[in-house]
């Protein structure tokens, strides 16, 4: 049985149309219709049940989509296992978070070269929002986010939690003793944080929610909140490792009364199927080096 047709019948069981699959298939949905009815002939069942409004698995399909999903599966391991990463060659997306980019991304780049050195690395930092909405229509092959992407069609591997704090320049932070002296000099002073529909946004939001008249200031800029804090404006919620070095020389000071934050979860999400084995090999990779970084 040819692996094209199962791999056709797998995505559009996913995706609910035989328009997507040929998009994500990067064919047509002539070709993707002629690879299900050669699969229904070859095991005299239909698998599809079509109309003019949707596509919806028959009984014989809904027990075949464990098993397509299985010899997928298998199919990319064995390629996995038989090629040699030096010899690969080709292009990676990978989207990170800010946060990402501040900590872990030079050592992750520097093992990639040494073990992919034919490998081509196009890097996209943005939110999390955003690099989702990549990872959905196909522009990346894998990111680094602090969220999952809802739905079957993604993996989510937990990387690490980076602890959140609230920080700010030492001459702001000396005046705070305690939760009473936070909130006054909230009133003097604006939160800065991650942009909106990040989890740690809500996240602030949540903590924030009873203090009267609070200003929180969402920022695209990991280094714009740095350059801004370091200037001895506002108070910032940032994570543990892209501030360590600004504490522990001085320029930036721990608020520890502040209200408990959440960590920022880091996750390395990717497609669950249709991969091409190199990726899946990099995926491992990045998470390792990472995984590795957040070791204490």
């Amino acid at each position: 049985m040819n692996l094209r047709f199962l791999e056709a019948f797998y995505w559009i069981a996913k995706l609910g149309s035989f328009s997507a699959a040929a998009a994500r298939l990067h064919t047509t949905p002539a070709a993707i219709s002629e690879r299900i009815r050669t699969l229904e002939e070859d095991l005299g069942v239909r698998v599809f049940e079509r109309d003019s409004r949707r596509v919806a698995l028959t009984a014989p399909g809904q027990r075949l989509l464990p098993y397509a999903e299985q010899m997928l599966s298998l199919r990319d391991a064995m390629k996995k296992s038989v090629q040699d990463g030096s010899a690969q060659t080709g292009i990676i997306s990978l989207g990170v978070i800010e946060s990402v980019v501040h900590t872990w991304l030079p050592d992750v780049l520097r093992e990639l070269t040494e073990v992919y050195p034919g490998i081509t690395v196009e890097l996209y930092s943005d939110s999390t929002p955003r690099l989702k909405e990549e990872l959905r229509t196909d522009h990346l092959d894998m990111a680094i986010l602090a969220d999952e992407v809802d739905g079957e069609l993604y993996e989510s591997v937990p990387l690490a939690q980076d602890p959140m704090l609230w920080v700010a320049h030492p001459a702001i932070a000396a005046a705070v003793t305690d939760a009473k002296g936070f909130e006054a000099v909230l009133a003097r002073q604006p939160v800065m944080t991650f942009v909106r529909d990040t989890p740690a946004y809500h996240d602030v939001r949540r903590a924030l929610a009873n203090v009267i008249g609070v200003r929180i200031n969402p920022f695209s800029s990991i280094a714009a909140i740095n350059a801004v804090l370091l200037g001895g404006y506002g108070i910032a919620a940032m994570p543990s490792r892209v501030v360590g070095a600004a504490l522990a020389e001085g320029r930036l000071r721990e608020i520890p009364c502040g209200p408990r934050l959440a960590p920022l979860r880091m996750l390395l999400v990717r497609p669950r199927a249709g991969r091409e084995p190199v990726v899946d090999a990099v995926a491992d990779l990045v998470a390792r080096v990472c995984t590795r970084l957040a070791q204490p």
